[in-house]
């Protein structure tokens, strides 16, 4: 088990990682949602409507991207925020990503949100501990995009 989660912990690292490299480029991105939303104590339509262009410059890029939706949710919260919950579907060749993010090009957080996608996919692909298998990915836009994987027993097929 201590090997499990040390090879956990690894994975983690080598993620953060790669994030780390992409800080850069996601400061752009986060930098124009700021820009597009403007005053955070401003949470009207305009803000709305950016989230909403988001949004919808980003879901069929999703399915793409070889997860499909199972859900959203919307924070309306300074600042405001979406969270779109996914599920690892199939996987995608390199051509198909190159493909898929040269069609993003000039779409920031689309951009920035597929590449988060695809290093998620990566890392599902060789990370398991024990029990615990990734169950959905959560990719959050707004100011400070985001993708959180959850890690849950695999179903049993028992209900309680």
């Amino acid at each position: 088990m201590t090997e499990k989660i040390g090879s956990f912990v690894r994975a983690a690292k080598d993620l953060a990682d790669k994030a780390q490299d992409k800080v850069e480029e996601g400061t752009g991105a986060v930098l124009d949602a700021a820009g597009r939303i403007g005053d955070v104590g401003q949470i009207g339509g305009e803000a709305a409507k950016t989230l909403t262009d988001d949004l919808n410059e980003v879901l069929p890029a999703i399915k793409r991207a070889g997860y499909h939706v199972q859900g959203i949710d919307v924070d309306v919260a300074l600042p405001p925020k979406i969270a779109v919950h996914c599920h690892l579907d199939s996987e995608v060749s390199e051509a198909d990503r190159t493909v898929l993010l040269e069609s993003l090009e000039g779409r920031k957080i689309a951009a920035l949100a597929i590449r988060m996608l695809f290093q998620v996919s990566d890392l599902q692909k060789n990370l398991a501990v024990g029990a615990l298998k990734p169950s959905d990915v959560i990719l959050e836009l707004g100011v400070s995009p985001a993708v959180r994987v959850r890690y849950r027993e695999r179903d049993t097929g028992v209900t309680t």
